[in-house]
């Protein structure tokens, strides 16, 4: 049993780097963002991507999360790690909107009919995929990962990342902003450029773009 540990993980790491290949287009994530149903869903998905937060971390946040004065979020991550990320002022807007005078409570709320619940809840992880999933699909944006068909977080989080690379950053300030306990993870992950970037560079040496 302790020998299959090995070649479990490293089938782990393995999908990862396959899945962090993968990116949107700025133009792409702006369609998307475009086709949110409301409010709520507009907010949640520019969070995820302009902040590259994972799906549980959305899900789970709070008003009392939200710094509008400072423009910062934080995030309890991984092993209830807390991280504090920028928010663009863009989207501070739609957070004042969003939060609308409450004090404390889910950031999210959950749009079951108020009859069914005593108090507002926070959206499932579950929810969140299918609020980003449904807002491609209306924007007739797909997932480039073939083993992945719908639009999700992750999806948003890898281009995020790879966004900020491109933009010239550090790989350091990419490993604070994802919340990654280790730069190797960074690096392991983002460090060897997309099929996009090498056939970008290949052929812009050609003299073809």
């Amino acid at each position: 049993m302790h020998g299959a540990c090995p070649s479990s993980n490293g089938a782990s790491m393995k999908t990862q780097h396959r899945a962090s290949e993968f990116t949107l287009s700025r133009d792409e994530v702006g369609r998307i963002l475009n086709a949110a149903g409301s409010l709520r869903d507009r907010t949640l998905i520019e969070l995820l991507y302009f902040c590259a937060l994972r799906v549980s971390e959305a899900a789970n946040l709070d008003v009392r999360d939200v710094d509008l004065e400072r423009r910062r979020l934080t995030i309890v991550g991984k092993g209830e790690k807390k991280r504090v990320v920028p928010v663009p002022e863009k989207i501070t807007q739609d957070l004042r909107f969003l939060i609308a005078g409450r004090s404390y409570g889910p950031l999210f709320e959950s749009s079951r009919p108020p009859a069914t619940r005593k108090k507002p809840t926070t959206l499932t992880a579950r929810q969140v995929q299918r609020i980003l999933a449904a807002a491609a699909e209306r924007a007739g944006v797909s997932s480039p990962n073939p083993d992945h068909p719908n639009v999700n977080p992750h999806l948003l989080r890898h281009s995020a990342a790879r966004h900020i690379l491109a933009a010239g950053k550090a790989p350091r300030i990419v490993q604070h902003f994802l919340g990654h306990s280790s730069i190797r993870t960074t690096l392991d992950v983002y460090g060897t450029p997309s099929e996009d970037e090498v056939a970008g560079d290949v052929l812009d040496s050609w003299g073809e773009t």
